[in-house]
């Protein structure tokens, strides 16, 4: 009976632990933004609907400026939270005002 019971909760321990960490991975906000610039924004959008892109999720984002525009989309804190999680998003463009590629980066604030 003892061997059965370790069995069952070192099931249920990798179990649950896979569980985690899978549904946490995938609503990863800052996952889920690349995804969605992955396959509406590629290599050769325009800066205009990369703006718009932004604008649409309410992402504050510059103008461009020498070929490159900055954004930053920023978590909601609860009450009583320390330290604030932000993504921010760096897009390169070709002089023709066409994108070349992005980066996205983890920005975190506080103490």
């Amino acid at each position: 009976m003892g061997v059965v019971r370790t069995l069952a909760c070192a099931a249920l321990i990798v179990g649950g632990s896979t569980l985690f960490f899978c549904c946490t991975a995938s609503t990863d906000p800052a996952r889920q933004l690349e995804s969605d610039i992955r396959k509406r924004l590629p290599q050769g959008s325009a800066a205009t609907e990369v703006a718009r892109f932004l604008d649409d999720r309410r992402i504050e984002h510059s103008e461009v400026r020498n070929g490159v525009m900055t954004a930053i989309a920023r978590e909601g804190t609860g009450a009583g939270m320390r330290v604030e999680r932000s993504i921010q998003f760096t897009f390169f463009f070709a002089p023709n005002g066409r994108l070349i590629r992005y980066e996205l980066r983890d920005v975190f604030t506080g103490p």
